[in-house]
């Protein structure tokens, strides 16, 4: 039974990650260039659209992500106890993971509350949207690769 839990939760917690890394993937690469190029009045009604359908999503996945990370570092994990978690390299490499984590989360939906005025203002694209979606796209990105290296890192133990 705590195998198939554990592989249960390792399978979700990787479908979570794909599906919120790959939605940052499919805004940053088609999404925010697709919607700059429009008139302002379609571009806004285009996202909201996106925001409906995606929006849910990706919390969703994030959430994902947050809880079974928390549950297969300690729970299904190595990390049994405080003294493990401050005094072992897995323990610091999960506890950056997990704090990286929450500042991408936290970043993310500061960034997210006030993005339509940060691209337009009234029936005109801000004429700064392109270089604040790319300060955006790559404080998150990096994030995320710093996150994923902490991973790979732990999968030895690290």
């Amino acid at each position: 039974m705590t195998l198939t839990l554990l592989i249960l939760v390792q399978f979700f917690h990787v479908l979570g990650a794909i599906i919120f890394v790959g939605g940052n993937v499919f805004f940053a690469a088609i999404a925010w260039p697709d919607l700059l190029r429009r008139p302002a009045a379609e571009g806004q009604a285009a996202y909201a659209e996106y925001e409906k359908s995606m929006g849910f999503l990706m919390a969703g996945a994030g959430h994902l992500l947050l809880w079974l990370g928390l549950l297969r570092g300690t729970w299904f994990g190595p990390i049994q106890s405080f003294d493990t978690l401050i005094h072992t390299g897995y323990g610091h490499t999960w506890l950056t993971a997990l704090v990286l984590f929450i500042v991408l989360m936290g970043y993310g939906g500061m960034q997210r509350a006030r993005i339509k005025q940060r691209i337009w203002d009234g029936d005109r694209v801000r004429p700064d949207a392109a270089a604040y979606l790319r300060k955006y796209h790559t404080v998150t990105f990096v994030l995320l690769f710093l996150i994923l290296g902490l991973m790979i890192m732990m999968r030895f133990g690290l």
